[in-house]
């Protein structure tokens, strides 16, 4: 289909220009009203057929269970996810929010070993807290690793069976991510997004320095001495969030601020102060938050090492078929990414001053579009 797309875009400007020429050649030195304007307009209509498909799928209706998805494994990986990810879901506008207005759902964990997840989890307070909101499913390799035992392997197999599932029993997909750290009412937020259509929703977000920002924040949310309706922490707004965030920038979105010479943009992501409480994102690749996949998804879904589609392949599929969103604001959602600071190194590049695009003559349908949908982050007032 992209190979497809490429030949017809080329076609496209050859034939303008052949237009143009002929009409020369011929000694024709005016063209009718608008001609060229009406042109544009015919080829984009044209354009559009061809790359979407504009459809109205009809309202859901039913209420659907909210399953979540979450891939984690590795004393190193628990401890961020109990010390970080479960107070951010245990804030008042995220899980417990979702108990009150009675929205049914559960969390999923596939690991190696349930043994070795609870041994280890257990000893954390905040795990235990989790255990009395939420109903925990486990899933061990042994009962979905269709591929080599690898990282990638185990991600992108669980993914599928967690899909597969969620297809059988019309469930909504939520993509959690251990090392991450949600605003509140961030989930409750992209979930009410989804109501009543039959979409899938992404979102941007930074990545976050974890050695910095661990050493300023070895214990991060406050726990709640009185504790009601699940709520067993103190909130952070996502303004507050956004300022902690861009005080312990990660180098690989450090250097991706455009106002450098020397930056990590080509990566895909720029950024920009506008003041000292805003900040403007060009985000070419937001990741898949919330995915409501259907049965005519699965022999895309059945591919292997699938692991990154979620802000790569998918997201242009779902454009295409128009059943995808992009998050703009840090108002509805924000998170960060807790990334070790010997990984993700970025890979700098002289003379891209003001860049926002990703370098590459690869880019996907969704890329084009994320690009041109600015991303507004705001920070707590000074």
């Amino acid at each position: 289909m992209k190979i497809l797309k490429n030949i017809y875009y080329n076609t496209i400007e050859k034939f303008v220009l052949f237009l143009r020429e002929k009409r020369i050649e011929g000694g024709i030195k005016t063209v009718p009203k608008n001609f060229w304007i009406r042109l544009a307009r015919h080829i984009d209509q044209f354009s559009r057929n061809f790359l979407f498909k504009n459809r109205y799928y009809g309202p859901v209706l039913e209420k659907k269970q909210v399953a979540f998805f979450l891939c984690i494994w590795g004393d190193e990986f628990i401890n961020i996810f109990c010390n970080y990810c479960i107070p951010s879901l245990l804030q008042k506008g995220n899980l417990p929010r979702l108990l009150e207005e009675n929205i049914d759902f559960s969390i999923t964990i596939y690991t190696k070993s349930r043994d070795s997840f609870e041994k280890k989890a257990t000893e954390y307070q905040s795990y235990l807290n989790l255990k009395k909101v939420v109903k925990l499913d486990f899933c061990e390799i042994k009962s979905f690793l269709r591929s080599d035992e690898t990282t990638s392997g185990i991600c992108s197999d669980a993914i599928f069976y967690h899909a597969s599932n969620t297809i059988k029993y019309n469930k909504i997909f939520f993509f959690l991510v251990p090392d991450e750290i949600y605003g509140n009412s961030s989930i409750f937020n992209i979930i009410k997004m989804a109501e009543g259509k039959s979409i899938s929703i992404a979102a941007a977000q930074p990545r976050i320095s974890y050695e910095s920002f661990s050493k300023k924040y070895p214990k991060f949310l406050e726990e709640k001495k009185e504790i009601k309706n699940g709520v067993y922490y103190e909130s952070i707004k996502n303004e507050e969030l956004v300022s902690i965030a861009f005080k312990n920038l990660h180098i690989s979105f450090e250097k991706s601020n455009d106002s450098l010479n020397k930056n990590n943009t080509n990566s895909g992501i720029s950024w920009r102060e506008i003041n000292k409480d805003l900040y403007m994102v060009t985000h070419n690749m937001p990741a898949l938050r919330l995915m409501q996949f259907t049965e005519k998804d699965l022999s895309i879904l059945n591919e292997k090492d699938n692991f990154t589609l979620h802000d790569r392949g998918w997201p242009s599929f779902l454009m295409h078929d128009s059943r995808m969103k992009i998050i703009s604001s840090s108002d509805i959602f924000f998170s960060i990414e807790l990334t070790f600071d010997n990984t993700n190194l970025p890979n700098l590049k002289d003379n891209l001053l003001y860049n926002d695009e990703i370098l590459s003559d690869k880019n996907a349908l969704h890329n084009y579009v994320a690009n041109v949908t600015p991303i507004t982050w705001r920070a707590k007032s000074q």
